[in-house]
Parts: C-alpha cells; sequence; structure tokens
C-alpha cells in the first residue's frame, strides 16, 4: 500500500507535493457549521485504489478516525496551519482572513515523516509549516521551547549548558546529549531542545516529571525561568517541526524563523522529532519525586480542586505575586451585580498580566463564556451584559504594549463552540494567588463546598460499584 499524505485544499508546503499523486481525488466543496472553516472534503477516507488520508479540519475528528482504525499512537500526528476568508458577521461586504490549523496521521511511523520534509534541509524554499502534534497517548521524549530577548542569544550555548546540567541533576542520569534545534531569527532568542535519551510513555507519564522540573527552576536559575516556556506540555500539543516556517497574518510566511536542527543524536535524524522513543536510547528514569510546592501556589494547589497542570505551570508564577497589606476582601456578589464584580475582580489581579500571553489566553476564553453563558448551561439565557463586560476586558488588555483591539475580539470570539473553556472560577483563583497576604471568605467557601460535592460524588461512585457486586456462593 503506497502510504502518504492527502489533503483536500491546496497547500503551500513543496514538500508535500511530491506525496501527490496523479491520480486526484474528486472534491466537494461545501460550508460547515459557522464555526469552522469552509471544508474541502474528500469523498470517502480512501479512494478505489486503496491510497490517501485526508487532513482533518477539527482535532476531535482526527481522534475518532485514528481511534475506529485502531491507529498505533507511534504513528505520528502531524498539523499545518492556514488562511482561509471569513465573513464579518456586522458588515457582510468585509471579507477577513483568518488563520486555523488542519489535522492528519502519517501512516509509516517517523521514517516516513522523516522522508516527507527531510527536501527541507538543504533548500529555505522547500520549507514547511508543519507541526509534530503529541497527543495524550503519544510516546514522546523531554523536550524544551526556548524563549527569550534577542539579549539571550549571545548566552545561547551557556543557557543550553545550563539546562542540560539541570535535566542530569533532576533525572540522575550523566552525559545527556541533547538534540538542539536553533530559530535562524535573529532578532530574538529561539530554540527547541530535545533529549532522546529521556523518554515518557505518554501524557500521564510526562505529568509526573515536566510539571515539578519546570517549578523548580526558580531554584536553580533564574535566567532558566525568564527563557523555558512552560505553556507547550497540553494534552493535545502542537510542537514545530525542524525546517519548518511560521505563517503570520501579519506578515505572511515568515523565512526567517526557519528552525534547523543542529545535528542528530548519534546520527539518527529521526531524534529531531519529539516523539521518536527508540529503547535503544533509553535511560532508566528515577522514580518521580515529590512536588514539594512553597507559598501562594501550595494554598491555591490545596484549595482548588480543578486546576489543570498547564495553569499550574504557566499561569501561577510567582512574578504575580502582589505584596499588598494584610486584609479580608469581601466581592461584589456575582449573580446580582455581575458587571461590578467583574470590574472588581479584573482591578485586583496583577496589572501585568495583560503582557502575559497566557494570562491573556486563558482570560479571554473565561470572558468569551461570561458573555454567552447559554452555550454551556441549557438553562441560561444570552447576557445582557455583554457589550459591557467586553468592554471593560478591552480596556484593561489596552496596557499591553502592542494592544490590538481586533486581535483580542478575534480570540475571544475563537472560544465559540469549545468545550473546555474555564468560567467565573478562573477569575477567581487568579485573585486568590495574585493576592497572597488578603483573605477571600467567599472564595474560600465556594470552593470547601467543591470539594465536598466531589467527594460525595467519588462515594456515591464507590456505593454504586458496591451494588453491582454478585455475592459469592457457597
Amino acid at each position: 500500500m503506497h502510504t502518504q499524505i492527502r489533503y483536500g485544499s491546496t497547500t503551500n508546503s513543496p514538500d508535500l507535493l511530491r506525496f501527490q499523486d496523479n491520480h486526484v481525488l474528486k472534491e466537494t466543496k461545501r460550508r460547515v457549521d459557522e464555526d469552522q472553516v469552509i471544508e474541502y472534503r474528500l469523498n470517502g477516507r480512501v479512494d478505489e485504489r486503496g491510497r490517501g488520508v485526508g487532513w482533518f479540519y477539527k482535532k476531535d475528528l482526527l481522534m475518532d478516525d485514528r481511534s475506529r482504525h485502531k491507529t498505533p499512537p507511534q504513528e505520528p500526528i502531524v498539523a499545518e496551519n492556514f488562511f482561509y476568508p471569513q465573513t464579518d458577521k456586522l458588515y457582510p461586504r468585509t471579507i477577513k482572513t483568518k488563520m486555523a490549523f488542519r489535522y492528519g496521521t502519517i501512516h509509516g511511523g517517523h521514517d516516513r515523516l522523516l522522508y516527507l520534509i527531510e527536501n527541507a534541509r538543504d533548500s529555505v524554499q522547500m520549507s514547511h509549516r508543519l507541526f509534530e502534534v503529541l497527543d495524550e497517548s503519544s510516546p514522546r521524549c523531554l523536550y524544551f521551547d526556548l524563549d527569550g530577548d534577542v539579549k539571550y542569544r549571545e548566552r545561547e550555548d551557556f543557557i543550553i549548558h545550563e539546562l542540560k546540567t539541570y535535566v542530569e541533576r533532576e533525572f540522575e542520569c550523566e552525559f545527556l546529549t541533547p538534540v538542539i534545534i536553533r530559530s535562524q531569527d535573529q532578532s530574538k532568542f529561539s530554540c527547541h531542545l530535545i533529549f532522546p535519551e529521556i523518554q515518557f510513555a505518554n501524557h500521564t507519564h510526562q505529568l509526573q516529571y515536566v510539571p515539578r522540573l519546570l517549578y523548580h527552576l526558580k531554584d536553580f536559575s533564574q535566567e532558566l525561568v525568564e527563557v523555558v516556556d512552560r505553556a507547550p506540555y497540553s494534552r493535545f500539543q502542537n510542537f514545530r517541526l525542524p525546517w519548518a516556517v511560521k505563517l503570520s497574518l501579519k506578515d505572511g510566511i515568515k523565512p526567517n524563523s526557519r528552525f534547523d536542527p543542529n545535528k542528530p543524536y548519534l546520527d539518527d535524524w529521526k531524534t529531531i522529532f519529539a516523539g521518536y522513543t527508540n529503547p535503544a536510547y533509553r535511560r532508566k528514569l528515577p522514580a518521580a519525586k515529590a512536588w514539594i510546592m512553597t507559598g501562594p501556589i501550595t494554598r491555591l494547589r490545596i484549595r482548588s480542586p480543578h486546576e489543570r497542570a498547564s495553569d499550574i505551570n504557566c499561569l501561577y508564577l510567582e512574578k504575580f505575586l502582589q505584596n499588598e497589606p494584610k486584609g479580608v476582601c469581601e466581592l461584589p456578589d456575582l449573580h446580582t451585580d455581575q458587571v461590578a464584580w467583574f470590574q472588581f475582580c479584573l482591578d485586583r489581579i496583577n496589572p501585568s498580566r495583560a503582557d502575559h500571553w497566557w494570562s491573556w489566553f486563558r482570560l479571554c476564553g473565561m470572558v468569551y463564556r461570561i458573555m454567552h453563558p447559554d452555550e454551556w448551561d441549557v438553562d441560561a439565557v444570552e447576557n445582557p451584559h455583554a457589550d459591557t463586560i467586553l468592554e471593560i476586558f478591552l480596556k484593561w488588555s489596552s496596557s499591553y504594549k502592542d494592544y490590538n483591539r481586533q486581535e483580542n475580539i478575534d480570540l475571544i470570539n475563537g472560544a465559540r463552540g469549545k468545550e473546555r473553556i474555564s468560567g467565573p472560577r478562573l477569575l477567581k483563583n487568579i485573585i486568590m494567588f495574585d493576592n497572597p497576604n488578603i483573605e477571600f471568605p467567599q472564595l474560600s467557601q465556594e470552593i470547601l463546598e467543591e470539594h465536598m460535592l466531589i467527594e460525595l460524588a467519588r462515594i456515591q461512585h464507590t456505593l454504586d460499584d458496591d451494588k453491582k457486586i454478585i455475592p459469592m456462593e457457597g
């Protein structure tokens, strides 16, 4: 069987074109739900000659397809970003350019993926826009995304050596050899580090080590805290592939953003992929260590039962702690005066969060959920104060030096149709974290009640399971 990626819409990736067969599948163009892009759907997953796998324009569709066909986790997932036109709802004659991702499976493993992109090794013109995707079941190596101001470029070798030393200490492994993939962008410091010898079976296994590793960076090197990105460890993670370039709504394709690997581990070029795990390279990992947390993060971790690992890594950072005098704070009632509650909360979180991408990203989703509660609760109605809530948030966000009103609105509206969008609880948790010297009796009581409900549900589930047990005879 001839294994390839086949896709419905055109792509600017020349290295993908050589995977197109002369036989072109018939395409049909249809408009799907308004929260999706215009999709070019292939007539069936496989054509009459048994070839071809299509792009999926939603990751859930891709994962359903992999589950249905029992695709092994070792078969890589890739993503590619692209532009598409969208009609403005308020001004129908106005066409906006939007950017989205499409996803596909590489059948044939990392050998096939390397074959797919290796033409880009010696030619900038052959650069692509592909991302490696690590889902919950994907095996993966330890990897890092380093990103910072241009001043760190001259210290790049030292920073990499420092991070290598920290990893060797934490994993009790000497003489590790990371694969280094550097950005050509001279205006900033940016590179990826992959440790082929430190391997995890899946996302759950990774979570036993990486959050603690990131948290205790501050005890080893403040410089590493400033350049190590804490975000790229989600349950469905895009990680830019080597020889890939960025695609920007503002600048289009950016050739100078290309990622070039230095050299592979043991001359095995597949080690440039974070998702490639070779048992022959694997070091024995020590037992996962206890996550020793101190200060406000401990209070948050104990009190809040729903915190995501990505937020623990990226949202609750010590640089946001405010040294306010000790006291007690009562919030306005959320249900009787939502506008006053929202304004009050935004005024009391650290204002520097407006410059912090992850804070801004998470709060944008929360704003949409507050504006449109009916999308998550069938008993709710459209918020009559939605426009006021939006303007309050935009005013708060405008303190960012490169603030763009439309960019904010687009990201807020991007939460439409998403299931995992946080509500007001997110803002409450941020207030509690940012103000460690202040007590919030209302919030403490709410979280205590949440814990009680979770425990009651657990007890009920246990009782239900006990009822299903059939007594043994005799």
